[in-house]
Formats: structure tokens, C-alpha cells, sequence
């Protein structure tokens, strides 16, 4: 792939991502969630990126 193809790639992309104001309005359209635990998830990914990022730079 061209850098130009690249760039047309990125730039089609993008374009056809519907606006901020198109993705909140369909937030207002979807059931709200409930019972999860999104901070426990949260810090569950960060705890998992942190173990691989620390097993990377001991390969070093």
C-alpha cells in the first residue's frame, strides 16, 4: 500500500464514522446497562496492560 493509498484509506474511514453528535444521539436510543461493575473492570484491564507491559521491558 502507497503512502497515498494509506492516507485516502484513513480518510474513507473516518468519513464514513458517524459524528459526535450522530453517536450520542444513538446512545439516547439504547437500553441502559445495569449491574456491572465498570470501575472493577476497568482496573481489571489496567492491571492486565501493566503485567504486559512489564513482561515487554524484562525482554529487553
Amino acid at each position: 500500500m502507497t503512502p497515498g493509498d494509506y492516507v485516502v484509506h484513513v480518510l474513507r474511514r473516518d468519513l464514513s464514522l458517524p459524528s459526535q453528535r450522530e453517536w450520542l444521539e444513538g446512545l439516547g436510543e439504547d437500553e441502559p446497562v445495569h449491574g456491572v461493575d465498570v470501575a472493577g473492570a476497568l482496573d481489571e484491564a489496567r492491571r492486565e496492560r501493566e503485567e504486559r507491559l512489564d513482561a515487554a521491558t524484562r525482554r529487553r
